[in-house]
């Protein structure tokens, strides 16, 4: 009997496999094999796969249910349920070439033999909750084009999806893990495909899942899961990755290559981070560190903007504390990239102490050049914020930097102080612990042209202010510096 190429109802189909098994039997006994020796072992459910011509594909246009197939149809009696409701599949399954125009529905079934779904298309949702896979199973060149679902699956021998794409959501979520699964080129949908992996126990050495040449637009869910296995990222390129909340015990998580473009949360970051130093990856896990604090900096402007909007505390923390941790982060950016640049460290130090040297010694001398310094700085962040990506616009801020140093430069001149002079007093300023300038103004300034007892308060006030706020930028500046170089040492 050659199969059909349609299936337009149950029963076609049920006929077909009853006849294709017949047919196994015969088969099997023109090779030798006694009739009452065949096992249901060896015979196979065929779906599609064995037609001469591989260019005409069969489709089902009926509501496909495995389990009443078996059930019902398929053999003698029924197939003997076990616990939790499962029908025992004692074939071997093979569907190849199918377009499933309706649901499919394979649910709480025991497959006691290989499984194995090729260049298949699920046009509707596909179900496999609640399924046993005693056998490997393969899941090649398959469409998902609605939601795929193997909720509560216990996977007992390896299974392997390869270049399976996914158009909406795959679930796995609490499935038992006793062997791998292996995600292998997967193709995901650009606007709904997500893979959810949740609430998974990932047992010993033994037990793994495994991300291997990821294409583009993959959105990858790993949540609620404790790993006492291990989880393999190789080769995969992942547009949103989520491991929120997930728990490694004596597992490993080891990424290959993985290449990110966004994460869900600053825990994704954190979690790949403490994974790359827990196998002596420093690389790796000083790029997850700097990449931890960016998204904790974004998700606190979030935070931040809620309050804002609603007025109201969020979790523990006031709006106030908020901010106190975004500008310790945004400070820490600023200074060494978050432990990764010594050389900004260095620029930092340099930058501050000018700027606030400048404005000390200006704001004792002239305050007319002091407030013109003071509105320049203040501008020199907002001007830059404008467009980071202009060239122009990025020049800006040297040569304003420039124009400063000539007014201070002029000022110094002008009280008949030498460049020399200049230099030595900067360069003293640079050492944390040198207060000299400090008692010099408490006593008498090294300028014959400036009247200690002619300055008014604010002058005073501005200059310890501006002074004891460069010392402390550059201990801090000093601190990072140490910190940046030290950064394959500190995890």
């Amino acid at each position: 009997m050659e199969q059909p190429l349609v299936y337009n109802t149950e029963q076609e189909l049920i006929n077909w496999l009853r006849d294709d098994l017949e047919y196994q039997r015969y088969q099997l006994t023109l090779n030798g094999v006694k009739r009452e020796d065949i096992k249901d072992e060896d015979l196979i459910l065929r779906i599609g796969g064995i037609i001469n011509d591989f260019s005409e594909r069969v489709k089902c246009n009926f509501i496909l249910n495995f389990r009443d197939i078996l059930t019902n149809v398929l053999v003698p009696k029924a197939p003997k349920e076990e616990d939790n409701n499962l029908i025992v599949c004692p074939y071997k399954v093979e569907v190849k070439f199918v377009d499933f125009e309706d649901f499919t529905n394979f649910a709480f079934i025991k497959f006691k033999s290989k499984v194995n779904f090729f260049e298949s298309t699920f046009k509707l949702d596909a179900n496999f909750q609640n399924c046993v896979f005693m056998e490997k199973a393969y899941f090649v060149v398959l469409d998902f084009k609605e939601k795929v679902n193997f909720a509560a699956s216990i996977v007992a021998a390896e299974i392997k999806f390869a270049y399976v794409t996914f158009r909406n959501i795959g679930h796995f979520f609490k499935i038992s893990l006793r062997s791998t699964v292996i995600f292998d080129n997967i193709i995901f949908g650009k606007d709904k495909g997500v893979l959810y992996l949740a609430s998974i126990h990932v047992g010993d050495n033994n037990e793994k899942i495994k991300l291997d040449e990821g294409r583009e637009n993959s959105k990858i869910e790993i949540t609620n899961t404790v790993i006492d296995g291990r989880i393999d990222f190789h080769n995969v390129n992942i547009d949103i990755l989520d491991l929120s909340n997930t728990v490694v015990n004596s597992g490993v998580v080891s990424t290959d290559n993985l290449n990110v473009k966004n994460y869900r949360s600053w825990k994704t970051a954190r979690f790949l981070k403490h994974e790359a130093y827990k196998i002596s990856n420093t690389i790796e896990g000083l790029k997850y560190k700097a990449l931890e604090k960016v998204l904790y900096e974004k998700e606190l402007k979030k935070e931040i903007s809620v309050i804002g909007s609603k007025g109201s505390q969020q979790g523990d923390k006031n709006i106030v504390e908020l901010y106190a941790e975004l500008f310790s982060l945004m400070l820490s950016k600023l200074s060494n990239n978050h432990g990764q640049d010594w050389i900004k460290a260095v620029k930092f130090i340099f930058l501050t102490s000018f700027i606030s040297v400048s404005l000390a010694y200006t704001s004792l001398i002239s305050m007319k050049i002091f407030f013109v310094i003071l509105v320049v700085y203040l501008w020199i962040p907002f001007y830059i914020c404008l467009d980071r990506k202009n060239y122009i616009k990025k020049s800006v801020p040297p040569v304003l930097i420039s124009l400063i140093s000539f007014y201070f430069i002029y000022t110094y001149f002008n009280s008949n102080i030498s460049l020399e002079i200049i230099l030595i007093t900067y360069f003293s300023y640079l050492t944390p612990t040198n207060l000299d300038l400090m008692k010099v103004v408490a006593g008498t300034l090294p300028n014959s042209n400036l009247n200690i007892n002619s300055l008014n308060p604010f002058q005073l006030i501005s200059f310890y202010f501006f002074y004891i706020f460069g010392k402390i930028a550059i201990g801090y500046g000093i601190f990072q510096v140490i910190q940046a170089f030290r950064k394959f040492n500190i995890k």
